[in-house]
Formats: structure tokens, C-alpha cells, sequence
């Protein structure tokens, strides 16, 4: 049950929602394993088998990507931050924008 609490938050939610389970982005990694662990039917070698698929599934998402955290870290905030107009006119491009150099040229 302590690999859950090991783990990045993003994985829990992903095995969260995997597992059925009603999580939300605000939740802390505490309330995720809690809700994980006392959900019914829980198993915990099951749970753990799903929780590796989904870290490595992330893990090897990100390195396709080729980007570093904080590129990823800075676009993200510039997404947020661009008027709504700006993200229609891009918005079949806007998914895939990982780079703030690249952003930042759109």
C-alpha cells in the first residue's frame, strides 16, 4: 500500500480513473490512496500490477515527447495564460504544443 504514496500524483489519478473511481485534479496524493485503497473490491496485487503498467506507460509517454519538465512546466503556464481567442484560432495544433519557443512562434 506505501508504493501508492511513492508515486507521482498524475499516476495515481490516471489509476484512479483506471479503477472506476470518481478522482478530481485537487485531490492530494493522501486522498487519492484513500480512496483508492478503500474502494470496493480493492486488491492490492492487482492494484499494484495496474499502478506499474500506468507509470510506465506515462514514463515512456513523456521520453517520446522528447521535452524536458520544465519546458513542459513553462508551456504549460503559457497555455493557461493565452487569451481564448488565441487558443480557437490554434486549436488543432494546441494538444501538441509541448515547447515554449514554440508557443511562443504561434
Amino acid at each position: 500500500m506505501s508504493f501508492l504514496l511513492k508515486g507521482k500524483k498524475e499516476d495515481l489519478l490516471e489509476l484512479a480513473t483506471e479503477l472506476g473511481l470518481e478522482a478530481t485534479v485537487d485531490m492530494t496524493k493522501q486522498m487519492l490512496k484513500n480512496l483508492i485503497t478503500k474502494s470496493a473490491g480493492y486488491n492490492e496485487e492487482d492494484t499494484k500490477l495496474m499502478y506499474e503498467e500506468v507509470h510506465i506507460f506515462f514514463n515512456g509517454w513523456i521520453e517520446g515527447l522528447d521535452v524536458e519538465t520544465f519546458d513542459l512546466m513553462i508551456a504549460d503556464q503559457m497555455k493557461k495564460r493565452a487569451p481564448v481567442e488565441f487558443k480557437e484560432r490554434h486549436l488543432h495544433e494546441w494538444p501538441s504544443i509541448n515547447c515554449p519557443v514554440e508557443l511562443a512562434k504561434t
